[in-house]
């Protein structure tokens, strides 16, 4: 800059306000002399070795929980197919019991059916006609058409905003 006033790169012009100040680094801090003797490096070998088993045993600790869980897992597995083949083999006995049923049952069991359906209807018509005359009788008590059109409002209240509380609650006493 002081010899041309001009950019090695480009050719341009250049003055010293165009110039950036760039700050570096230091470099990397060289080894600490105890890494140079054999006791230090020893003693670093040795943290090495001491980060390597606690490294082992953490692997070795998830290994076992891994495999105390697949062996739940293998045993949930078992137990249900287990159950499904009960099941599977109950189903088949019931399907051969059926098969084996003689026709001339099939008419009797079909008549109690048709007899239970029968007194299942009566007794839900009865018990819809029962309803559906207490539905239509009013309450004792209650007012009649007349005496609510005769009500008139005493006061009026207004409710409350955000900003202004106002009415929050009502008690009505007679």
């Amino acid at each position: 800059l002081e010899a041309n006033g001009k950019c090695p790169v480009t050719g341009e012009v250049l003055t010293e306000a165009d110039l950036v100040v760039v700050k570096s680094s230091k470099g990397v801090p060289p080894r600490p002399p105890t890494g140079n003797s054999i006791p230090g490096l020893l003693e670093t070998m040795a943290k090495e070795w001491d980060a390597l088993m606690l490294e082992m045993y953490e692997v070795r600790k998830q290994l076992q929980n891994t495999r105390e869980e697949l062996v739940r897992t293998l045993y949930e597995r078992d137990a249900a197919v287990r159950v499904i083949a009960r099941l599977t083999k109950e189903r088949d006995e019931i399907s051969s019991r059926f098969e084996n049923v003689e026709m001339n049952d099939v008419p009797v069991q079909v008549d109690k059916v048709e007899k239970m359906r029968n007194v299942m209807k009566s007794t839900c018509d009865s018990l819809t006609k029962f309803r559906t005359k207490k539905s239509k009788i009013a309450p004792a008590g209650l007012a009649t058409e007349e005496h609510v059109a005769k009500l008139k409002p005493v006061s009026t209240l207004k409710s409350h905003s955000t900003t202004k509380p106002g009415v929050s609650c009502i008690d009505i006493s007679q």
